[in-house]
């Protein structure tokens, strides 16, 4: 199992953490990368299949205090991260100056 942070826009926003299978990990995060966002997401997967495990992802919530450790980032409606993110991995994240 592999752990997700949600990260969105909201004001109320918790930053919350879902626990989803390695198979399904891997469909939303190719590649090694470990940051994506949703519009690419969809795109790339198809609404079905994006909807498919979103709505997995949104069933396994993980109580912060309980995270052994976050195996991935998604970005809800922020496209203005992209460019701090061009090859979607954290290790590679572009700080602004």
């Amino acid at each position: 199992m592999k752990n997700i942070q949600i990260i969105e826009p909201a004001q109320n926003c918790t930053y919350d953490i879902f626990s989803i299978d390695d198979e399904s990990f891997n469909l939303i995060f190719p590649n090694n990368q470990d940051i994506e966002f949703n519009d690419d997401l969809f795109q790339r997967l198809g609404e079905t299949l994006a909807l498919n495990l979103s709505n997995l992802l949104w069933k396994n919530r993980v109580r912060k205090k309980d995270v052994q450790g976050i195996h991935g980032t998604l970005f809800y409606d922020m496209p203005e991260k992209k460019q701090f993110y061009p090859t979607k991995k954290d290790d590679e994240e572009i700080s602004p100056i």
